[in-house]
């Protein structure tokens, strides 16, 4: 689709006396949908160290006993309103296990009988079962700032080898119950790697030509464990950063030969606490006419630095918005219309495999901080208005593209921080916003 949902909106909001007319080709070569495209992320790791410090007396515990809900603990087994909603969303991907909480995730605690795992009770297998549950492809983001590599590989042998006697690790999955391998396929070689580990001990911080150095012998290793693996490099998160900064070409230059796909993420617009509510619903219409030029910077930077096409993985998109929920105040922006129709417009477009774009995973689905879905409030299951744009969006997409033309009246935002510019020539400040209107940029 040329045109945006996203332009007869801002009509409607502009209070545009003008029709507006969609006309759709159905006669021409129609590419086929990417179904990667409706991912979601479950937290599902140990938060100390990362969102509160390593000996903090009280700590969030359901991202180890449930997944941050996705999990029923006493059924072992999915929950059952979570899972009717994931499959309503046409969940085709479920990344394991963060998000941040993947830098210092120990895989080795997450298997193994119940009993020896303290508060693991949504592990590996758990969440594998998930995915099988929804019919959703596994991505697991690979631990940056733990472990070695050796563990790593023990990682895949647990997942992947046959349990015939040679594989250690696949011998104690098949004790525990699962003699089948898994046959993981996706794995991300760390999470948003330049900005370290938090506030883990020892603090670690690496630079790029340290995540080469990482990334070069964890992908040579891995694939002699399993040659079926695909591996993602990291790119930094695409929220005010240019896609040509010093890490992308660094990482690009120096691992994205040897990778299989680049791992983006997409936070904008940026919505502080205090914005005017108004100028974000602005911008998160503009967000999606400025998606592709961004997504065709990355992939022109991976052809000059990497020398080959690299497909990408959009595995977190959203708004970016760090207010408090506050009872009797409007909800923050991250849970508004606004915010629920942009990333229901990001996602139609990442559909089009045309992008270049593997898959992409709205962060996140379930409770946290961004949750569409929420669970905590009793057994009131509270749906945010995303989860309702996006199951409409997964219902009524089928298999194949169709191109549409869109005539409908435009308008102009002001610059908003996050969002760059999609027309005009030559490079232009990252913060500055161009015109919305129904043009392909």
């Amino acid at each position: 689709m040329r045109h945006t949902l996203a332009t007869l909106l801002l009509a409607l909001a502009l209070g545009a006396a003008e029709d507006a007319t969609i006309a759709i080709d159905a006669g021409g070569a129609a590419p086929a949908v990417n179904r990667r495209a409706f991912g979601h992320n479950v937290e599902a790791a140990d938060p100390r160290g990362i969102f509160c410090a390593p000996d903090a007396a009280e700590w969030n515990r359901s991202t180890l006993q449930t997944g941050e809900g996705v999990w029923d603990a006493q059924r072992r087994a999915p929950a059952p309103a979570v899972l009717e909603r994931l499959r309503a969303l046409g969940t085709s991907v479920l990344r394991y296990p963060g998000g941040c909480l993947a830098h210092t995730w120990d895989w080795r605690q997450a298997v193994g009988p119940l009993a020896q795992r303290g508060d693991w009770s949504f592990g590996l297998d758990e969440y594998l079962a998930t995915c099988a549950a929804l019919g959703a492809e596994p991505l697991i983001t690979l631990p940056d700032y733990h472990g070695s590599v050796a563990d790593l590989v023990a990682l895949v042998e647990y997942l992947n080898a046959p349990a015939d006697g040679r594989h250690p690790w696949a011998d104690r999955r098949a004790a525990w119950g699962r003699r089948e391998p898994w046959q993981v396929r996706w794995f991300e070689l760390g999470n948003e790697s330049d900005h370290g580990n938090h506030q883990a001990v020892p603090a670690r911080r690496m630079d790029a030509a340290a995540y080469v150095r990482w990334a070069r012998e964890a992908t040579r290793a891995l694939r002699a464990a399993d040659p079926r693996v695909r591996l993602g490099v990291v790119l930094v998160p695409g929220s005010g950063e240019e896609p040509d900064c010093a890490w992308n070409r660094a990482v690009l230059a120096g691992a994205g030969p040897q990778a299989d796909f680049a791992v983006v993420h997409l936070y904008a617009p940026l919505a502080a606490a205090g914005a005017d509510p108004r100028a974000v619903a602005r911008a998160c219409l503009a967000a999606g006419d400025q998606l592709e030029r961004r997504l065709g910077d990355y992939r022109a930077l991976a052809r000059a630095q990497a020398g080959k096409e690299l497909p990408l993985w959009v595995s977190e998109f959203n708004l970016m918005s760090v207010e408090p929920e506050v009872a009797g105040k409007p909800p923050p922006f991250r849970f508004s219309p606004a915010a629920a129709l942009m990333t229901a417009d990001l996602q139609r477009r990442l559909l089009d495999p045309r992008l270049g774009v593997l898959g992409a995973n709205y962060w996140q689905a379930v409770n946290g901080y961004w949750g569409m879905i929420e669970t905590r409030r009793g057994a009131q299951v509270v749906e945010r208005p995303a989860f309702a744009a996006q199951r409409l969006l997964a219902r009524h997409t089928g298999a194949e593209l169709l191109t549409v033309a869109v005539q409908a009246p435009t308008g102009e935002c002001e610059g908003f921080p996050g969002l760059a510019p999609c027309r005009g020539g030559g490079r232009q400040p990252v913060r500055s916003l161009g015109r919305l209107d129904g043009a392909a940029p």
